[in-house]
């Protein structure tokens, strides 16, 4: 009972911290998190984003918790530290890390002794609980991430799926390989000697920022070991684009971060357009200077207060998961070329002329994760539900997949039923809910005519309404007509809009 209270106090003193950060946090790394007086609970009070434990396997089978040998202790285990507290916690939280959120956190294991006597263990340890630990089973679940002593990427698919691997920058990845690399974590050492005071400047600064681009080129989180632990190196390397910030001083780095996600959380998204929540077609916001389904365009939808961008989800010719709309690459590349008829290799040699390139999902959905929501409109054919489970695992991955939606394909439907929240016209809900399974958070009414009696009818069962007005779809007058778009679905009671970026003027700015 003792322990219980210490807890409860503990997270009665986080509260105002926790509700900062529920939305839009920066990602912070509880480094060897067993060293602090409360492992796992105080990091778990701080929402942090992954949570370090240093493991060493016995030869009695034990896996014990401590940085060096002479650390470990018996009672010490991975289990009554780790495993056991956070099974609890969704026990109690109904199936999620956090009561009411959608924010999922990492269980980063540090393996001490060699991968092949450590990691079958803790393999067989974590399948007892697939409702904490597999996102395949519950999408609120924790991912475990091997570091440290890992098996060698040939070998990853000897293990399941809900056992992801710490990347490193200068191993050579397959894509296949990669989807089993939740992020990358680097020695700061390596690229610079900056102890955190002044300014990280000079030869040291790029090469630290070259290290984030080639992270962020694979599709992947950074984060460093290593480095300085003090505002003044969270600062500087959250500024720089460093996705996880490492520390061992997690309140302290909490605290100063507290304010950051609150400038970019969908809650401002939600305040910047008034009672309409905005959706970006085609990836974000595109203008004379910024192309479509771009980083960029990403970065400006986010500023701007949009609460999702609908990302276009293709398929290379050697299966990565790329982001584009058309079916060839003629409009912004020039090259009449399929997407499907070309390899990932040759697509990131694309260069635009408003300086764009072709993206793999991963990239988007790394810058994506914590700031804003997607809308996947999913362009890949067919019902390979390897592949669909691919995608799923991935929006997990980047703690996308609770609150996405989904723009799918007659042949996927299926699959994605009840995993992800899918489009439907009012004819099409209509006949699902006929359906013995039928969930109102399964779908969302999506269309560009819907009126009053639709959103009416919609409301009535529970189900999400989103309007669109796209550019496309509008003849002469594109401005005059999206207006009167707008209007229509407005006036009709829709407060959720698809739309391209360009109509957003004719919602209201309650930031001007």
């Amino acid at each position: 009972m003792r322990f219980l209270g210490c807890v409860g106090l503990l997270f009665a003193c986080c509260a105002p911290l926790l509700l900062a950060a529920q939305h839009g946090r920066v990602l912070i790394h509880a480094h060897n998190d067993y060293e602090q007086r409360m492992p796992f609970y105080q990091a778990y009070g701080q929402q942090a984003y992954t949570i370090e434990a240093d493991v060493f396997a016995t030869e009695d089978g034990r896996l014990l918790v401590g940085h060096d040998l002479e650390d470990l202790q018996p009672h010490r285990t991975l289990e009554s530290l780790y495993i056991k507290p956070i099974v609890a916690m969704f026990a109690s939280n109904g199936g999620r890390a956090w009561t009411a959120s959608d924010s999922r956190f990492v269980l980063l294991i540090d393996l001490k002794t060699p991968a092949a006597s450590t990691l079958r263990p803790i393999v067989d340890l974590i399948a007892k609980h697939p409702e904490v630990f597999d996102a395949a089973v519950n999408p609120y679940a924790v991912t475990v991430v091997i570091s440290g002593d890992t098996p060698p990427p040939t070998s990853f698919d000897d293990f399941p799926r809900f056992i992801q691997f710490d990347g490193r920058l200068n191993t050579g990845y397959t894509s296949h390989q990669l989807e089993r690399v939740a992020f990358i974590s680097a020695p700061f050492s390596s690229y610079a000697s900056w102890n955190g005071k002044g300014a990280l400047i000079g030869k040291e600064k790029k090469q630290v920022a070259d290290a984030i681009e080639k992270a962020h080129v694979l599709g992947k989180k950074i984060r460093f070991w290593g480095t300085p632990d003090g505002p003044t190196a969270w600062d500087t390397l959250h500024t720089m684009g460093v996705d996880i910030i490492n520390t061992d001083q997690i309140e302290r780095c909490t605290e100063f971060f507290s304010g950051f996600g609150r400038r970019q959380t969908h809650g401002q998204a939600d305040r910047r357009f008034g009672d309409f929540r905005l959706i970006a077609h085609r990836g974000g916001v595109v203008d004379e200077n910024t192309a479509e389904n771009s980083l960029q365009a990403l970065e400006k939808a986010i500023l701007r207060g949009y609460c999702r961008v609908e990302i276009d989800v293709r398929m290379s010719k050697d299966s990565v998961f790329v982001v584009h709309h058309d079916r060839n690459f003629l409009r912004y590349y020039g090259v009449d070329t399929p997407v499907t008829e070309m390899t990932w290799p040759a697509m990131r040699r694309l260069k635009g002329d408003r300086d764009n390139r072709v993206h793999r999902l991963e990239e988007i959905l790394s810058k994506a994760s914590g700031r804003i929501g997607v809308m996947i409109d999913l362009k890949i054919p067919g019902n390979d539900t390897v592949l669909h489970g691919r995608l799923l695992q991935m929006l997990a991955t980047y703690d996308l997949l609770a609150d996405a939606m989904m723009i799918g394909t007659d042949e996927s439907t299926d699959f994605y039923r009840g995993r992800i929240s899918l489009s439907c016209t009012r004819q099409q809900l209509e006949a699902n809910r006929k359906r013995s399974d039928f969930n109102a958070s399964y779908y969302y009414l999506f269309s560009n005519d819907i009126s009053a009696d639709d959103v009416r009818w919609a409301d009535r069962h529970g189900i999400a309404v989103v309007g669109a007005v796209n550019a496309w779809a509008q003849q002469g007058d594109v401005l005059g007509k999206g207006a009167t778009s707008i209007k229509n679905l407005s006036d009709a009671g829709v407060r959720t809009f698809q739309i391209d970026s360009m109509f957003d003027v004719f919602f209201p700015d309650e930031v001007k």
